[in-house]
């Protein structure tokens, strides 16, 4: 049984916990034995995973940088003995990863989710001081792994792209003609990157040609306040609802119409491949990874960022060309079931779990069969 330890500071809703969420639902549970350690906190989803019976835990620590983590950390790995140590989020492999190296942890493996634009030099140097105790690292898109390589100086054989998989059982397909009202939305956490301000800034340019649209906003983070104090001066929060933090993403995109993603700076968002996987049309910013899936008015519509009146003049055609909208919804479902399934992402790294491991040559070939 090969032990897998994954890091991460909190377990809350948002698009890398899903992924995480997914993978060690889906793991084959007679070859892989997950645990989950949450530097800060176990969040809506890690309590979600303590109550479904799996093993995760929370160190307290509410600084990220913390030494004291490597420390806890180093006596969780001395007694459970992991063969692998996988970290999610920015900088978060250097701390694991020192007690990793002391403790003599076959492979370790970090992850790479996001264009890191906002970064400062000190960051970079905790990302790079991580790399030295990393044997491996996995983006989700080629955009970050080509961003990756430049920023950080990693070698490309020792990164590798997996896209993200959705659970296409979770969300089934949802045909256009059965929804009933006009509703155009957003979901994604309220940070500066997501960029709602540029949605709501289109609002009553499409609420003129449109003016039975509604629109919702989902999500939480430190931007809503700002946002819902732009609606109030734009004189617009009659029409925009705050859902605020949500679970229920299917049932969201379900009632869509249409689903816009108007990031600034994205790595792959899971949303954009949830929404294919319910036939929901996109408009989508021409970001990170969103055209490594994306094809220009086949799945969806492409546009710049951080213009408004490109997301009103997509939203405005699809809603007033249904049945192209209802074949961007078509195709997007068949691209998520041939290209974005769970069941695939899953195949990806249990392969490269197990190839890692043999090529490290710590365990033996009875021990990864």
């Amino acid at each position: 049984m090969i032990r897998i330890l994954y890091v991460i500071p909190k377990m809350e809703v948002g698009g890398t916990e899903r992924h995480l969420y997914n993978l060690l639902h889906g793991l084959d549970k007679s070859r892989f034995l997950p645990r989950v350690i949450c530097t800060w906190k176990l969040g809506r989803i890690g309590r979600k995973l303590r109550e479904e019976g799996y093993t995760i835990e929370k160190l307290g620590f509410h600084k990220g940088y913390d030494p004291r983590i490597a420390l806890k950390l180093g006596r969780i790995m001395a007694e459970w003995k992991p063969h692998i140590l996988h970290t999610y989020l920015f900088g978060f492999h250097l701390l694991p990863g020192i007690p990793a190296r002391w403790r003599k942890v076959p492979l370790t493996i970090s992850s790479r989710r996001e264009i890191g634009e906002w970064k400062k030099f000190y960051h970079w140097w905790i990302t790079r001081a991580g790399n030295w105790f990393t044997d491996y690292t996995v983006a989700c898109s080629q955009e970050v792994k080509r961003y990756t390589i430049k920023k950080e100086g990693l070698p490309e054989e020792r990164i590798e792209v997996i896209y993200n998989g959705i659970n296409l059982e979770d969300f089934s397909f949802q045909a256009l003609s059965n929804k009933r009202k006009k509703k155009v939305g957003v979901i994604a956490n309220f940070y500066p990157e997501k960029g709602q301000r540029f949605f709501l800034e289109a609002v009553p340019h499409i609420k003129r040609e449109f003016p039975e649209t509604e629109f919702i906003l989902a999500g939480e983070g430190e931007k809503r306040k700002a946002m819902e104090n732009l609606c109030k001066e734009m004189g617009i929060d009659g029409m925009v609802k705050f859902l605020g933090l949500c679970e229920d993403i299917p049932a969201i995109l379900s009632s869509l119409q249409v689903l816009v993603i108007p990031s600034v700076r994205e790595g792959l968002p899971n949303v954009l491949l949830e929404a294919l996987s319910t036939g929901t049309p996109v408009v989508a910013t021409r970001v990170g990874g969103i055209p490594e899936v994306i094809r220009q008015g086949e799945e969806g519509i492409l546009i710049p960022p951080g213009d408004p009146m490109s997301i009103k003049q997509a939203v405005c055609f699809l809603l007033s060309h249904p049945e192209k909208a209802r074949e961007m919804g078509r195709k997007g479902r068949k691209l998520a079931e041939n290209r974005f399934s769970l069941q695939r992402m899953l195949q990806d790294y249990e392969g490269m779990y197990l190839s890692l491991l043999s090529k490290k040559q710590h365990l033996g070939r009875e021990e990864i069969a």
